[in-house]
């Protein structure tokens, strides 16, 4: 693997239409074109990732209602997350390493985005994966649900950022579109990661690190955690409560650059 400190990660943003917007909303058909204080959901995402020093080019993979919000290009969404970045790994002429993130993470900042990518190019893998302390979170704001993945040093939530830095790791992510297609299946999946793998997890025997490593090795890959210090990385738009905790975040934002301004 040939990473350099200057390199530029291709981004693609997945904002297609498996999950509707928030129940109780007037939303539009599409949650990423969700609007939050006059500025889609997906704009946001858009303008935090061009604000990065480390972002390259920038694709959405999306309907084609969302080419107006983005002025980036578009590409095709498949049948799953999974399958979307699948086949857009798999285009010869993709440049690496890319960097894969949501629409509907609206908090995303450059910030947020020029941290993970400098971790991840500081100490290279093959896959990196963006991480929050879920008890961070929970401090940060009480009222938060979000999912935790409990390891033995403590409960990590998905900040739905991924660096996929050699081709290596399109195998993976074939095979997680695998996973997702036997979601129903539980001992189907038992059986791709193996009984020790999963006891090993499941049994909180190792921490998050080791977890993460010893699935990449599992695969023939090496695979590392960024541990974002940032609570609100780990924060995106699945619920109506989600939707009015990001709302009241993005005005505590605009009161603070306000302020910063006078």
């Amino acid at each position: 693997m040939n990473l350099s400190p200057s390199s530029k990660f291709t981004v693609l943003v997945l904002a297609g239409t498996r999950k509707a917007p928030p129940a109780g909303t007037l939303a539009p058909s599409y949650k990423a074109a969700l609007s939050l204080h006059g500025v889609p959901m997906i704009a946001r995402v858009i303008e935090s990732l061009r604000a990065s020093d480390h972002v390259g080019d920038i694709h959405v993979c999306g309907p084609a209602e969302l080419a107006d919000m983005t002025k980036v290009g578009l590409v095709p969404t498949r049948e799953s997350p999974a399958s979307s970045v699948a086949a857009f790994l798999e285009d010869a002429k993709q440049p690496w390493p890319v960097l894969v993130t949501t629409g509907d993470h609206p908090l995303l900042t450059s910030e947020m985005v020029d941290y993970f990518c400098a971790r991840t190019l500081e100490n290279p893998a093959d896959v990196t994966v963006g991480m929050a302390s879920k008890s961070n979170i929970v401090n940060a704001y009480p009222g938060s649900r979000r999912t935790g993945y409990r390891f033995r040093d403590d409960s990590w939530c998905s900040c739905n950022i991924f660096g996929m830095n050699t081709p290596r790791v399109i195998d993976v992510v074939r095979f997680w579109r695998k996973i997702e297609a036997n979601r129903k299946r539980p001992l189907k999946i038992v059986g791709a990661f193996g009984i020790g793998t999963l006891a090993n997890v499941l049994l909180k025997r190792w921490t998050l690190t080791e977890a993460i490593d010893a699935v990449g090795a599992r695969f023939g890959i090496t695979a590392k955690p960024v541990v974002m210090p940032w609570p609100e990385a780990a924060i995106d738009v699945d619920t109506l409560d989600d939707l009015l905790l990001v709302d009241a975040i993005l005005a505590r934002r605009d009161q603070n650059a306000l302020r910063a301004a006078e």
